[in-house]
């Protein structure tokens, strides 16, 4: 028995299953947040030789590199990770929000930078950047869905401009008729 408390995270029989596994495991640990920091460290504790992985589906944290362990462990054996040093959970979520923003970052420049007309489409805007990487890194990441939000929110930023740039013409126009 762990002797941790009533909250103990691990179901009933999974230390003596852990301990006594024959074949090679990996611990993906969801949830991240709700446990309790020295549940994980019991785990982690408790399964030495086992790569304990906090991972989170809805944030794309970690999951990959559950798999990346399970298929070096089915390949080469317990020694292949046996000195892997896994990531932590807060150092994953900082390098996935970076990465989040930076692509948000290339993806808006994108935007600004190739489309200068409000009359522009979604279809020929995407047509033109089809294989533009920070287009195909945005949509892997996003969606095309919020890709076509932020698109169309910078048509109606453009549209204002255009609005603001015509009243001032007019304006002149008016002004200079009357002098």
């Amino acid at each position: 028995s762990s002797g941790i408390n009533a909250e103990w995270p691990l179901r009933p029989g999974a230390e003596t299953f852990i301990k006594q596994a024959k074949a090679p495991l990996v611990i993906a640990l969801s949830k991240y947040d709700s446990f309790n920091c020295k549940h994980i460290e019991a785990i982690r504790n408790l399964t030495r030789k086992v790569p304990v992985v906090e991972v989170s589906a809805k944030e794309n944290i970690n999951v990959e590199l559950v798999f990346e362990i399970a298929a070096k462990l089915a390949k080469h054996g317990p020694k292949s990770v046996a000195k892997m040093t896994v990531p932590t959970y807060e150092e994953c979520f900082v390098n996935a929000q970076e990465k989040r923003q930076q692509i948000s970052r290339l993806y808006n420049s994108l935007t600004e930078q190739s489309v200068v007309d409000k009359n522009v489409t979604w279809a020929e805007f995407r047509q033109f950047t089809k294989d533009n990487k920070n287009f195909q890194n945005y949509c892997e990441l996003f969606g095309t869905r919020k890709a076509r939000s932020n698109f169309d929110r910078h048509i109606r930023s453009l549209t204002i401009k255009w609005i603001e740039k015509r009243k001032k013409y007019r304006l002149r126009l008016c002004v200079d008729t009357t002098a």
